[in-house]
């Protein structure tokens, strides 16, 4: 039995512990905001923050010749980024990048920041911002083929090797043979070293459909084609840095998200033509 005066004893320490804890919880929020102040702060004092961006990305971001400029969604995405961390006090420089040269860059610290439809992943040396625009997956077929996913019951399907949808499970199995798998459909799966490749094999009938983002089947697909209307496999697409930047990168990423409270997100999408398929992850 605990005596009296050790339960006087006992209780304000309890009280103590508690009110400790709870200062530790409030305070939390504000010191991982210090945190990411810091490292903007940090970012500000260096002489120039280089940018990758690409150039053949359609509307996502492509090279004006005449302007010599970036232009795109993308584009727009990272200068109001830029602005509402910076104003104006800070010197950007972009680099033309492609998607392999984008990543080696920022492992090597070439880069600071880099767009280019980038999709997180375990990659190291690379830290990666919540994603401003979820893409969605399709399939491409030949017009008059077939008007429903419903239709590849037995067909042949090309991928592009590296893309979203051939990334794979422990089990070896990719994300489009595990969406089939939903609906029980059966189909080949043919793997090709690019979407011109994958596109080519669809118009010579060597296979029936091609599987990517609505965003390369946009940029790929030639007349004659259409894109199914089913969309599945979100994929988001996030802002790199470099790993040292990490809390950084954080910071973008609460950018992104006022971005996407206050209509400026949806506004740029507007402009640049493009939809987001954020609902697929919510559903």
């Amino acid at each position: 039995m605990i005596k009296r005066k050790h339960i006087k004893i006992i209780a304000p320490i309890l009280a103590a512990v508690i009110i400790i804890v709870g200062i530790i919880l409030l305070t939390a929020p504000a010191r991982e905001l210090s945190a990411k102040q810091k490292a903007v702060e940090a970012v500000s004092q260096m002489d120039i923050l280089s940018i990758g961006l690409r150039p053949d990305l359609g509307a996502l971001s492509t090279y004006n010749t005449d302007t010599q400029e970036f232009e795109g969604f993308e584009k727009d995405v990272i200068d109001e980024v830029m602005a509402r961390l910076f104003g104006e006090n800070m010197l950007v420089t972009y680099v033309n990048v492609n998607s392999k040269t984008k990543d080696a860059q920022i492992k090597t610290g070439e880069l600071d920041i880099a767009l280019g439809a980038s999709i997180a992943s375990d990659a190291t040396l690379i830290a990666y911002s919540e994603p401003f625009l979820t893409d969605g997956s399709a399939f491409l077929v030949k017009q008059g083929k077939m008007t429903s996913q419903k239709a590849l019951m037995g067909s042949k399907i090309a991928i592009v090797q590296e893309s979203y949808v051939s990334r794979e499970n422990e089990d070896d199995v990719s994300k489009l043979e595990e969406y089939l798998a939903e609906f029980n459909i059966s189909a080949q799966i043919q793997v090709y070293a690019s979407y011109p490749e994958a596109v080519d094999a669809l118009e010579g009938g060597h296979v029936d459909a091609v599987c990517a983002s609505e965003l390369y089947l946009k940029l790929f697909g030639k007349r004659g084609m259409l894109i199914l209307p089913e969309r599945f496999l979100p994929q988001g697409y996030c802002i790199e840095t470099r790993q040292s930047l990490t809390t950084f990168c954080a910071a973008i990423g609460d950018v992104i998200e006022e971005m996407k409270q206050d209509g400026t997100m949806e506004a740029l999408l507007d402009i640049w033509g493009l939809s987001d398929y954020n609902a697929l992850i919510e559903s």
